[in-house]
């Protein structure tokens, strides 16, 4: 039986919409906060505002003070990227990454690493 959900889905997915059957095949962009992290807290409006207009990456946050599993995967992130001095807030897309917060600055840094982990693909 004709099911149409399923068409208005595949229609989307033609249009270049992600869908949840393609979650998994974009990019993984990951934001690394502490909980009382001024320079945090100001990137994470930021972090939303990414979210909304690129739909085509994947977004996850991760607490890394007080969230185990934040922080181990905060560790691992170091270790893969070989950051010398790690910190936080930390943005990864792909291989690359951006560290810290610098009003007006890493934004445009961090689009440009979009930009970069896009064009990956």
């Amino acid at each position: 039986m004709f099911d149409p959900s399923r068409r208005l889905l595949i229609g989307l997915a033609l249009l270049g919409w992600p869908s949840a059957l393609s979650a998994d095949e974009r990019p993984l962009f990951s934001f690394f906060y502490a909980f009382d992290c001024p320079h945090c807290h100001k990137a994470k409006p930021f972090v939303a505002k990414l979210e909304k207009q690129h739909r085509d990456l994947r977004f996850e946050s991760w607490e890394v003070k007080k969230d185990p599993e934040g922080r181990r995967r905060f560790v691992a992130e170091v270790k893969r990227l070989k950051i010398r001095e790690p910190g936080v807030p930390l943005f990864v897309c792909g291989n690359t990454h951006v560290m810290g917060w610098v009003p007006g600055e890493t934004e445009k840094c961090v689009r440009k690493m979009i930009a970069q982990c896009k064009g990956a693909r």
